[in-house]
């Protein structure tokens, strides 16, 4: 079997996990500020439009829900998904929780591989901070107001 057959069976998940190992990947320390990571005026990007036209190591923010992990010697590979499609964030110190949806800003990045002529490769973030997404509202725990006409 040839390298290029081998990666034709291989997934996404495990192309991304070597091909971030075979790099020595390395980050900067992560961002531990507690500020809510769009006030400083980031705007969300949609994963699908991050994808289709990917400005690498350009800062990006994103909001999905964690829904796999990939365990690596310098980290973790966490796959987020919103509601345009999903994409693999690495995060060497931060463990996100799966199925919470959060809040990321980090760093666009690609890493490819030529293989017998080909390119391989995927457009994975960086992680630089992350935040729990905020809730929507929860409904009221005070009672109701009671009717004048009803409290006799």
């Amino acid at each position: 079997m040839t390298l290029k057959q081998l990666l034709l069976q291989v997934g996404r998940v495990q192309l991304l996990t070597a091909l971030l190992l075979l790099s020595g990947f390395s980050c900067d320390r992560l961002a531990q500020s507690g500020i809510p990571l769009l006030s400083a005026g980031g705007t969300l990007t949609p994963i699908h439009d991050l994808q289709q036209q990917p400005q690498t190591d350009s800062p990006v923010y994103l909001r999905g829900q964690v829904e796999r992990q990939v365990p690596l010697l310098s980290g973790h590979v966490y796959e987020l998904r919103d509601q345009t499609g999903s994409i693999w964030v690495f995060a060497p110190k931060t463990i996100l929780t799966l199925g919470t949806e959060v809040t990321v800003q980090g760093t666009v990045r690609y890493q490819g591989a030529v293989v017998e002529g080909q390119e391989w490769g995927e457009v994975y973030v960086e992680l630089q901070e992350a935040s729990p997404s905020p809730l929507s509202p929860s409904p009221s725990t005070t009672p109701a107001p009671v009717p004048k006409e009803s409290r006799r």
